[in-house]
């Protein structure tokens, strides 16, 4: 049946379709994990590598410039507060774009569709975002930095509002990309310029009235000032707005659906 017959394949319009779409997602999830890196499970946990290296990476060279952090005195714990949230959203937005041709043959399976491709990677990442997470943390602690924070709901919450900001544009890329290989360029060009303006070296309250309206329209942005507030006591800023991060993420997970119905409509009409 090819795209036009699965785009929303798993549809509940039988009973035993949200069972059969619960182990279409379960054996996607399970292919993944196993397949990413060296055809076994152990490949899930090497896969970790590039991102938690990435971070090391960036943490390594702004410390060896002595740079001194805009907030505090510990640079560690400064760049770790937006390097952090931008990894996770970083590689969870690689990862949801790549999904949609890494599986594009499976598309051929009556019971796979687009929707279950998205569900079965976005899980998966939930899990890598996790460990980053987790492992990063600890790390940090280890180096001998004081882990006090002001608020560690807030600092769970950003990290995991950063994952989802990922599954919403890795997912609307992605799913774009079947039809237009370009299109995956385009969401790959987004990674440098959301880095530029995340807020890893600056602090958005401290830029030009023009260069801050410029950076406010990057959701990742708004969500590193979260970050350091809920690590920093004694920082409080009036730049990040929440309600600007629930509508960027909402409105990407929004916009992949409404995309899945256009392709879904417009493939029927043919």
């Amino acid at each position: 049946m090819g795209v036009r017959g699965h785009l929303f394949a798993g549809r509940f319009g039988h009973p035993w379709a949200l069972s059969t779409h619960a182990r279409v997602i379960h054996a996607l999830v399970l292919r993944d994990i196993q397949t990413r890196t060296g055809g076994s499970y152990f490949g899930f946990f090497f896969g970790l590598v590039m991102p938690l290296g990435h971070i090391g990476l960036l943490l390594l060279s702004y410390v060896a410039l002595g740079r001194k952090p805009a907030i505090g005195t510990d640079t560690l714990l400064f760049l770790t507060s937006a390097i952090l949230p931008f990894i996770i959203w970083s590689y969870t937005h690689q990862k949801m774009i790549a999904a949609f041709s890494q599986n594009r043959a499976l598309i051929a399976f009556p019971v796979v569709g687009f929707n279950e491709i998205a569900v079965s990677r976005a899980i998966v990442e939930l899990f890598s975002s996790i460990l980053i997470s987790a492992i990063t943390m600890i790390c940090i602690w280890i180096s001998g930095t004081e882990m006090i924070f002001n608020s560690i709901k807030m600092l769970l919450f950003c990290f995991f509002i950063s994952y989802l900001l990922g599954v919403g544009t890795g997912s609307v890329f992605g799913v774009l990309s079947v039809f237009n290989n370009f299109i995956a360029l385009l969401g790959y060009l987004l990674i440098p310029l959301f880095w530029l303006t995340c807020g890893a070296l600056f602090i958005p309250d401290a830029l030009p009235e023009l260069v801050r309206g410029a950076v406010s329209v990057f959701a990742i942005a708004h969500i590193v000032d979260f970050a350091r507030m809920a690590v920093y006591p004694g920082y409080f800023s009036q730049f990040p707005s929440i309600e600007f991060i629930v509508i960027a993420v909402g409105g990407n997970i929004l916009l992949f659906y409404v995309l899945l119905r256009l392709m879904h409509v417009a493939l029927k009409s043919n």
